[in-house]
């Protein structure tokens, strides 16, 4: 009898297709229920997983497996040309149900280690991207069981990007404009960056006295060239911050900021800043400023003054100064300043105050009343506040020459007319008095005097200002021994008599008439020789 062993592939038995992998014979006799052992020369290779059928093969004439009574465990088949049955038929399809072969194999299955497949991932001892990678394994044995696991490998990017802004920069406005810009080139500096996972986004934002400006929030952006960075329109100078965030794929981020600085050009520059003023009442008050704002920037003036809670315009007062007129002492302390407009920048001047001195009070007082006849002596003295300065008399309007002080004493009828007093304090201011009138009081009485006399004496009466007198001196036998005429300018002028030398002396009439011949007065006079 000979046994084939067969790999069945394709399709199931009896389909498919069968290839012999190994043969082997036995010799076998009619004996019931005896199990035969039939061993291959060589051990045949089966293929993991593979389908084995047996085959038994008895030649014709010779002895047929009979039939058993154990149970089947599988249906047997049965082939044969000569009984009608060229391909493999279970017995039972041919109505031997109680007819079936039992065949059982044994042999010896080499170990072989499971075969350890990767099927995902990477292989062990590469670089893992940042992310998460699968790495799958499928372990196979020698019957084609698998088993499949997985698992992770997680790479964080936790490291921040670098970045360094560039430095600090200054800029003047541009010629004839309120804000600068950076040419290009070399236009906007611009920062450096780097990351370990390389950076996939820069933006920027600018804050500024043009507000706020954001870049795109995507790609490498930068800060656009020929930007201009406004002035903040009152103090001459902007700043504008501009920050640059730079980000990697896993959103790690960085920041760094730089200031961009414009200074006005055209601002105004004070040199002579306005002064405190100090006036007398009744004068003027001037101030004043100095100031620039460069060749070709125009510049503007308004003067302003200080109200208790503001500044207000004073009208009309546009120029480098301003001057208030005739002050009144209500002005004291009033704060002034100048508000300088150039092409860009206002700029305001420091305060100046003005201080009103009151003008000093100077009154006059006589000692006896001021109308006068001869013989009388009158002081005037003088009362001023504040005091301290110095003086100045008056007499009808011209200067009196010499230095005097607060007071003019022994005024008698030859110092007739109008007296005033200028007083000048320790702060300049000048006061001045009330005019006082010194007259001549008027009197019947003719005044001759020294008598007696030694023929030389003067003559005093109320005569009318430049009316001609005519003056005659007579002795005791009534002879005219003298005769003068005078125009007196002033009442009680002083006029003077001479009689000679050589005159007896004796007693003497003197007659005085007016210029239209009326007796004015006379006396008697006595002439004596030591």
């Amino acid at each position: 009898m000979t046994v084939n062993l067969y790999n069945q592939t394709g399709a199931a038995f009896p389909g498919g297709t069968r290839t012999l992998i190994a043969t082997g014979t036995v010799s076998i006799t009619a004996a019931a229920n005896t199990f035969y052992t039939v061993n291959f020369g060589s051990a045949p290779t089966v293929p993991a997983n593979a389908i084995i059928i047996v085959e038994v093969a008895t030649p014709v004439g010779g002895v047929f497996p009979t039939a058993n009574g154990l149970g089947e465990s599988g249906p047997s088949y049965i082939s044969s040309t000569a009984c009608g049955v060229p391909n493999p038929v279970t017995l039972a399809s041919l109505g031997f149900t109680a007819n079936h072969t039992i065949i059982g194999m044994s042999g010896t299955v080499p170990v072989v280690p499971p075969i350890l497949v990767q099927t995902a991932g990477l292989p062990s001892g590469s670089t893992f991207p940042v992310g998460t990678t699968t790495n799958t394994f499928v372990a196979r044995d020698n019957a084609g069981n698998t088993s499949t696991c997985s698992f992770t490998v997680t790479v964080n990017d936790v490291e921040q990007p670098t970045i360094t802004c560039p430095a600090n920069q200054v800029r003047n406005t541009d010629p004839g404009v309120c804000y600068a810009t950076f040419p290009d080139p070399p236009g906007i500096p611009r920062p450096t960056f780097a990351d370990n996972c390389a950076v996939t986004r820069l933006t920027w934002s600018m804050t500024g006295p043009g507000g706020t400006t954001t870049s795109p929030a995507t790609g490498i952006n930068y800060v656009p060239n020929n930007t201009q960075f406004l002035l903040n329109g009152t103090t001459g100078q902007g700043i504008t911050t501009i920050t640059y965030t730079a980000a990697d794929a896993a959103g790690n981020t960085r920041t760094c900021s730089f200031t961009v600085t414009v200074n006005d050009a055209s601002i105004p520059v004070i040199s002579v800043q306005p002064a405190s003023v100090f006036v007398c009442e009744g004068g003027n008050a001037v101030f004043s400023v100095t100031a620039t704002a460069g060749t070709g920037n125009p510049l503007g003036y308004q003067w302003q003054q200080w109200n208790g809670s503001a500044w207000v315009n004073i009208t009309g007062a546009t120029t480098s100064t301003l001057t208030i007129p005739a002050v009144a002492f209500t002005q004291n302390t009033n704060t002034y300043r100048v508000v300088l407009t150039g092409r860009c920048s206002v700029v305001n001047s420091a305060a100046a105050t003005l201080f009103v001195n009151p003008l000093p009070s100077v009154t006059l007082l006589t000692s006896i009343p001021p109308a006068l006849q001869p013989g009388q002596a009158l002081n005037i003295t003088s009362t001023v506040n504040p005091p301290g300065g110095t003086y100045a008399w008056f007499l009808n309007g011209q200067l009196l020459p010499t230095a005097l002080g607060s007071s003019l004493t022994n005024l008698t009828v030859d110092n007739q007319g109008t007296y005033r007093l200028v007083y000048t304090d320790l702060n300049g201011c000048v006061g001045t008095s009330a005019n006082l009138v010194i007259s001549a009081f008027q009197s019947e009485k003719l005044w001759i005097y020294p008598n007696p006399n030694s023929g030389r004496f003067q003559i005093r009466f109320y005569n009318h200002v430049n009316e001609k007198i005519t003056i005659n001196v007579y002795d005791m036998k009534g002879a005219r021994i003298h005769q003068q005429v005078e125009t007196p300018s002033a009442n009680y002028t002083r006029i003077d008599v001479n009689l000679g030398a050589g005159i007896p002396a004796g007693f003497y009439n003197v007659e005085v008439r007016g210029g239209n011949g009326a007796l004015i007065g006379n006396k008697k006079i006595v002439v004596h020789h030591n």
